[in-house]
């Protein structure tokens, strides 16, 4: 009893804070779910908080899922950005050294450039799913 009493005061903050409510949101253990499930029946005054915590829970749950993928695009973008830079570099047509011929440059160049725009329309699809799957989580 003395345990619903500090329950019932238990604001937004309150429920993210607790280890049981935690376990309850993602499911982890099958006593606090049974808890948290009849207690949230029993005081409909705070399934709004209840609600919002488990959301807040949720989300960063997910964000921290998030932030390893995100560390993965950023580190796939430097290589990208780096190898690009190199390339460029190393490849630029130095037109007075080449035959007039304007075409194959321009043919040799653009496969190297949709190699590149394939790499980054493959981390732009991932970061798009990552956020996807985070939304749809929310």
């Amino acid at each position: 009893m003395k345990k619903d009493n500090i329950l019932e005061q238990y604001k937004v903050e309150d429920f993210v804070e607790d280890e049981s409510f935690q376990s309850y949101v993602l499911k982890k253990d099958q006593k606090d779910i049974a808890f948290w499930a009849t207690w949230k029946v029993k005081h409909p005054e705070k399934s709004k908080d209840m609600e919002e915590a488990e959301n807040l829970i949720l989300l960063l749950r997910d964000s921290s899922n998030f932030s390893k993928y995100q560390a993965e695009v950023e580190s796939e973008w430097d290589k990208f950005k780096s190898k690009a830079k190199s390339n460029k570099s190393l490849n630029s047509p130095k037109l007075e050294n080449q035959p007039r011929n304007l075409n194959v440059i321009h043919r040799r160049n653009s496969k190297l450039n949709w190699a590149e725009i394939l790499k980054i329309g493959f981390i732009i699809a991932c970061a798009i799913a990552v956020g996807v799957f985070v939304l749809s989580k929310i």
